[in-house]
């Protein structure tokens, strides 16, 4: 069985143990990290003297006499705390990790064939193109901002670059644009659907893709209302690329695929859960926001808390090292957090060679050339170099999915190219600009919808008591598919041609008796929206438990915000529960078969405790969908068996770290996927959708059809049901837990497999650098949502992403939020600001994120005054 773990870790790991001794320990033996102290340090560019207070947590708050001054500035304290982070975070998004690892493992075979991939997709040419594009103004201020980045390296080198012997490279303005990159990247979810969809349907043809993973929109609630009215959807699968995807005879298996392909070709990836609350639901009468951004736990913390002030402007949040505006916060007037919208910016294109003309594909208006990237990939060893020249092919829609993931798709499948917005970061950096100036959501409105990338959704609130809920960024329009398939390039109306207008975009604004709240889920009905927003999206099981939190309680205040951040019961599992153990024969007390709970995948209602309830229709349909084999006795099962039902059947749907059911909710939702799909899609494909959390939305959905045509298996002479799959995949799932956990279900606790391990990237080679594993509670779909990966044959749960920063605004006290990140504001390990929010993440407890300057200023436990360099003679 073959282990694969996150790049950084693994690539780094062997390098640290070829240090030098001598250095190793002199760095475990003295202090080595920036400290904070009241300091006066001369920085050359500046104007005039820049005060940045540094309060308990070693989080700046940094004012400035101009916005050139302030960027200067925070270019200095971003890459004094956390510069090895961002070289890391730029060479992943450039394609340059090879230069600074070496040769080493990696999700996509090794550090080479991964740099390989991240230049096919482009993001180091396009952050150039970027540069080149800049207007004055804002190429001044980011020139000053990656100025001060490289004063701070040369005062204040990291560790790691003296443990590895290498030199670091100086910030360049397009870096930041690669950072901005990389995180719009993560959040970009639905070229991931359309690859999914094909392969399937290269296993079984387009109808059979089309039952296994639906391109229906999710049928629960939204976050905006809608009157409906919208034509018909137009197809997912186009006329003219049906005959490529005939449905395969059911003794045929699915085509060849490269079995040693790589597990996990997702980016880093983010979703977020975000809600605002007008006065009459609050307990101080104003709005009270709430935010937490779901991305990668990494150390030191992707979120980086600032508080920036000009005369023009006075803002505080978090941001991501290397981009120098917050993204998510507030000023003196409006706060604002962002979600990944889940919109299609993406489309996948199926490429036909053009008859007659080699090395061109078919397109529009007849063949187009194929161009050819020659990309050299330095391989570090040592302090020499190796050099790798590999050739990337790029249609006119984009860059080529086979030469992305080479191994992925079968050998006879299509080209596939992959095409979306080609610029935005520099629009974006604008766009934060202009919010930190924004006086009221009206004016912020105006501000992020020219975020180009990435695309969210923002949740704003002003001091007058207005609210909002409106997206950043643009989509295609798309009249004549449907954006969840791959289109054929040659056919001249599936090509972009327009961009949806603001207005276009679902919106809508409130006062103090609304609140809104969004969680990745749909925004607007499909049947609403102007423009085809988007079709697939993150279920609605979290938008559910929100909704139903607040309007559990009258008015909230922190306390309450804090017990919905913190909330870990899954809906999924209370819905389908009933299913599985009806089927395995093991119906709690007092819960008849006939009504066991409905997926809303299906169409259901669920009342405010999140049970199923249903009709009397839903109860026929249940009942014909009984299961299709007599219950086995519960005296005839192993004691095992019987201990794990009986854990099941009383188990309420919470994600406690202490669980043993969740455990096996959890193993047996993984085994039956895997037993239902593994005779659909060869071995790699098997693993990408177990490893895209967006296919659990078709799974779930499986489980109100016992008939459904996922649970027959190819190639036998009966037709199997949701029983036989359940009763296959319910011995091997307990065999897998016992293996791992031992023979006692009791101790199949769930932090045992859902642990948090956030590692420094030099990994188990310096356990001294690392935080202590922490069995975590929550799951895919919880309020406190943690991301896993079910396709890692080894730790398919071990908890990868979360609310890496929570926050919480009272728009009637705006200069006393609250805040927390998952680890510290440091990047160097020895600082006592490494991990020092930690414990409080942990128990969804928070710092005062306090912006009145005098409060700053009484509070600071250091004043780091940097003036402008005297000229010396």
């Amino acid at each position: 069985m073959k282990r694969f773990t996150p790049v950084l870790p693994l690539v780094l790991a062997s390098l640290l143990a070829g240090c030098s001794a001598m250095s190793y320990l002199g760095y475990r033996l003295f202090p080595d990290y920036p400290e904070d102290k009241n300091s006066r340090l001369q920085l050359a560019g500046l104007a005039e003297p820049v005060q940045v207070f540094i309060d308990e947590l070693g989080v700046p708050h940094i004012r400035a006499a101009s916005e050139p001054d302030l960027m200067r500035a925070v270019g200095f304290v971003q890459g004094r705390a956390r510069f090895f982070q961002m070289d890391t975070i730029r060479r992943y998004a450039r394609g340059r990790l090879a230069e600074l690892v070496g040769e080493q493992k990696s999700l996509l075979g090794s550090t080479s064939r991964l740099d390989a991939s991240m230049r096919a997709w482009g993001f180091d040419r396009a952050a150039g193109r970027e540069v080149e594009l800049l207007d004055p103004e804002t190429r001044t201020l980011l020139e000053a901002y990656a100025d001060g980045v490289n004063q701070a390296l040369a005062r204040y080198q990291p560790v790691e670059y003296r443990l590895l012997g290498v030199e670091p490279e100086p910030w360049r303005v397009s870096d930041t644009f690669a950072v901005g990159y990389m995180i719009a990247w993560g959040i970009t979810h639905n070229w991931r659907h359309e690859l999914c969809r094909l392969l399937l349907a290269l296993g079984g043809g387009w109808q059979r893709a089309g039952r296994i993973f639906p391109a229906e929109p999710w049928p629960g609630p939204t976050s905006l209302s809608g009157a409906g009215g919208r034509a018909p959807l137009p197809p997912s699968v186009v006329d003219e690329v049906k005959g490529m995807f005939p449905a395969h005879p059911l003794h045929q298996p699915p085509a060849p695929g490269n079995d040693a392909a790589p597990l996990n070709l997702a980016p880093p990836s983010g979703a977020s859960n975000g809600w605002v609350l007008g006065g009459q639901h609050t307990a101080s009468g104003h709005p009270l926001l709430a935010g937490d951004p779901h991305l990668p736990h990494t150390l030191p913390s992707l979120a980086f808390q600032q508080q920036l002030a000009t005369p023009e402007f006075d803002v505080i949040g978090m941001t991501v090292p290397g981009i120098p505006y917050v993204l998510m916060g507030h000023n003196r007037q409006v706060a604002w957090t962002m979600t990944s919208a889940v919109a299609d910016v993406l489309d996948l294109y199926l490429e036909r060679p053009a008859p007659g003309h080699p090395g061109q594909v078919l397109g529009p208006g007849g063949p187009e050339a194929v161009e050819l990237h020659e990309e050299v990939i330095r391989v570090r060893k040592g302090d020499e170099f190796s050099e790798k020249t590999i050739t990337q092919r790029r249609t006119p829609r984009g860059p080529l999915i086979d030469d992305m993931f080479p191994g992925l798709l079968p050998a006879d499948a299509p080209l596939v190219s992959v095409h979306g917005i080609a610029l935005g970061a520099a629009s974006s950096i604008r766009a934060l600009r202009r919010a930190a100036r924004a006086q009221d959501v009206e004016q912020l409105q105006q501000a992020l919808q020219g975020m180009m990338s990435p695309v969210n959704v923002i949740a704003a609130a002003d001091r007058a008591g207005h609210l909002a809920m409106f997206p950043t960024g643009t989509v295609p329009v798309r009249r004549y598919h449907r954006g969840t398939f791959p289109v054929p390039a040659w056919v001249e109306k599936y090509t972009w041609t327009e961009m949806a207008t603001p207005r276009q975009l679902p919106q809508d604004h409130g006062g103090p008796a609304d609140f809104f709240v969004h969680a990745n889920n749909l925004l607007l009905p499909v049947d609403s929206q102007q423009v085809l927003y988007q079709v697939d999206s993150a279920p609605s099981y979290r938008l559910e438990r929100i909704t139903e939190m607040i309007r559990a309680r009258g008015r909230h205040g922190f306390a309450s915000s804090a017990k919905i951040q913190q909330d870990v019961l899954l809906l999924r599992a209370r819905r389908l529960l009933p299913v599985m153990l009806a089927d395995l024969g093991a119906v709690p007390e007092g819960r008849p078969r006939s009504a066991t709970a409905r997926h809303p995948a299906s169409g259901a209602t669920h009342d405010a405790s999140g049970e199923g309830v249903c009709s009397r229709a839903e109860r026929s349909e249940y009942e014909s969908a009984a299961p299709s084999r007599p219950p086995r006795p519960a005296t005839g099962r192993p004691p095992v068996e019987q201990q794990a039902l009986h854990l099941l059947a009383g188990w309420d749907g919470t994600a406690s770290a202490d669980s043993a059911a969740c455990s096996i909710f959890w193993a047996l939702y993984r085994q039956v996927l895997i037993e239902a799909l593994r005779d659909e899609i060869n071995p790699a494909g098997l693993r990408f959708l177990l490893s895209f959390r967006y296919f659990m939305n078709a799974a779930d959905g499986w489980f109100a059809d016992a008939r459904h045509p996922v649970w027959d298996v190819r190639g036998t002479p009966r037709r199997e049901t949701r029983a036989d799959i359940l009763h296959r995949a319910w011995p091997l799932a307990l065999a897998w837990l016992a293996d791992r956990l031992g023979p006692q279900p009791a101790s199949w606790q769930w932090g045992r497999l859902h642990y948090l391990q956030i590692d420094h990237p030099f990994g188990a080679q310096a356990s001294a650098f690392n935080l202590e594993r922490w069995p975590a509670p929550g799951g895919s779909a919880s309020v406190w949502k943690s991301h896993f990966d079910m396709g890692n044959e080894l730790e398919p749960f071990r908890a990868k992403y979360g609310p890496v920063y929570r926050m919480l605004v009272d728009l009637g006290d705006i200069d006393h939020g609250r805040w927390v990140i998952d680890t510290g504001s440091s990047g160097w390990p020895r600082s006592p600001h490494y991990a020092d929010q930690f414990a409080m993440w942990k128990a969804v407890d928070y710092a005062p994120m306090v912006s009145d300057w005098a409060e700053v200023e009484r509070q600071s436990r250091a004043l780091m005054e940097l003036l402008p360099r005297q000229n010396t003679p």
